[in-house]
Parts: structure tokens; C-alpha cells; sequence
């Protein structure tokens, strides 16, 4: 009995969940290159998984931790201890569900016609100059502006994959 509500609660969290498909590009000032991949993002409730195509790696973010799988090796890492790549999935998972009250606790929001930008606030102040982003029925797109110039942007795709 115990397996059979266990498979169906797992059923549930696999249902529940909404996934779209993205482009990423990630702009290393001191490479001074440009890295692109695709993948798909997967949202629930208490989280959110990416998935990158080709390259195979999956990252599974929940509360404060980080899950890297790469090759079926796994990497946990404790996200207290790394504010800008927890920040990168709140604000994620934030911006999907329309949680602006979310975003507030670590950024000022301002709107500029359809757009949406964020400033961060005390902490986050450190490594974020802002984060810009449009969302209608779909995510157009994501920028973020790190200050060591770093760049990442993300837009999502209607790839079928």
C-alpha cells in the first residue's frame, strides 16, 4: 500500500509540474566569450530542474540546495553559501509563477512599459547590477548583469523536443 501512494504522489508531482523549452547564453567578460546552450525547464511547486540538451546535465533546485547530475555523478551544493546562484533560481521560479511578492524580498521593482526590472536589494547588491525580463503568456526573455560584467540571458523557445 505504502509504494502504491508513494508512485501515486510521485505521478502527481511529475503532472503538476510545467516545463518550457529555452535558449541560454552566458557572456564571460574575462573570456570574453559567449557560451549558448538549450535545454528545458521544469517547474513545480517546490522547485525547478533544468535539463540541458547535448551536453546532458541536470540541475534540480529545491529550497536551499542544488543538485548537479552530469554523467550520473552527483554534486549537492548548499546554496546558503552562494547567494548569486540562488538568487538565479528564485528568481526563475518567482517570474513563472508570478510571485511578485517573492522578488520583492531581494529586489526593487520597476516597470518600464512591459518590461520588468529588478535592483537589488543589500545582499544581493553585491554580485547583481539588475535583472531585466519580459513575460506575457511565455518568459520573452530574462537578462541578468552581474557585476564582475558577466551576462546571462535566457529566452524561452517553442522548440518541441
Amino acid at each position: 500500500m505504502r509504494k502504491t501512494g508513494a508512485l501515486f504522489l510521485l505521478i502527481l508531482s511529475f503532472l503538476a509540474a510545467e516545463s518550457i523549452h529555452f535558449k541560454e547564453q552566458r557572456y564571460l567578460y574575462a573570456l570574453n566569450k559567449t557560451l549558448s546552450k538549450k535545454g528545458t525547464i521544469s517547474f513545480s511547486k517546490n522547485g525547478l530542474t533544468i535539463l540541458y540538451d547535448k551536453v546532458g546535465q541536470k540541475l534540480s533546485y529545491r529550497q536551499d540546495s542544488l543538485v548537479i547530475t552530469n554523467k550520473g555523478h552527483q554534486k549537492t551544493i548548499d546554496l546558503n553559501k552562494d547567494i548569486v546562484t540562488k538568487l538565479f533560481f528564485v528568481v526563475l521560479q518567482a517570474i513563472f509563477h508570478d510571485n511578485q511578492k517573492q522578488l520583492e524580498q531581494f529586489f526593487t521593482l520597476q516597470i518600464n512599459e512591459d518590461e520588468r526590472i529588478l535592483l537589488p536589494k543589500e545582499m544581493a547588491s553585491k554580485q547583481i547590477i539588475k535583472i531585466m525580463y519580459k513575460k506575457s503568456n511565455r518568459l520573452d526573455y530574462l537578462h541578468i548583469y552581474l557585476k564582475n560584467r558577466d551576462r546571462i540571458s535566457i529566452e524561452q523557445t517553442n522548440e518541441i523536443r
